[in-house]
């Protein structure tokens, strides 16, 4: 197994992004379904060994909190607090929501539920579906939450649509430079 991630990596050094896009597919496309999710396991762990990621789940919403660590400073909140993400330097409770946005989003995707509004900021970041390439980050007070998400009893949390967040918060983007390292 590790001659196999060996030669993935020796086959994109020194190749720019477009390259890697444009041979992703053909790449992949030879490799058994047990093969793409030993190279996801291996790929999760990686992140996890870089500090990119916290957990095993899918990797968007901690690389959102990674991003927004390095913007907002301070501590992450323990992966059990349900009310924020991270305590800024300014001792602000912040919650980060990623989501993704590609050419079958609809305009009424939403963000991950709210469990709690006890944070100070909310700070969402949409990423292009395919790339990962962050599009934009926002941020809304938690009143701002309150006033523009609804509540459901199914998820027995706040939901908000992505399309509030654009229309209703501070954006924030020039703040979040992607780190390609």
């Amino acid at each position: 197994m590790g001659g196999f991630f060996v030669s993935v990596r020796v086959r994109y050094v020194g190749l720019v992004d477009s390259d890697i896009d444009h041979d992703r597919s053909r790449m992949l496309a030879g490799l058994k379904t047990s093969g793409l999710l030993r190279l996801y396991a291996g790929i999760l762990v990686e992140l996890r060994e870089r500090g990119v990621i916290r957990t095993n789940n899918a990797p968007l919403g901690d690389y959102a909190e990674h991003l927004a660590f390095h913007v907002y400073g301070g501590a992450l909140a323990p992966n059990s607090e349900k009310a924020f993400d991270i305590l800024d330097s300014d001792n602000r409770r912040v919650q980060i929501k990623a989501c993704s946005w590609g050419s079958n989003s609809r305009s009424s995707t939403a963000f991950s539920v709210f469990r709690s509004l006890d944070f100070t900021v909310a700070t969402f970041l949409l990423f292009d579906a395919d790339t990962y390439r962050l599009l934009w980050a926002r941020e809304l007070t938690a009143d701002q939450v309150r006033e523009n998400a609804s509540w459901s009893s199914h998820v027995n949390g706040w939901r908000i649509r992505v399309a509030a967040v654009e229309r209703e918060g501070i954006d924030v983007s020039e703040r979040f430079v992607v780190d390609a390292g």
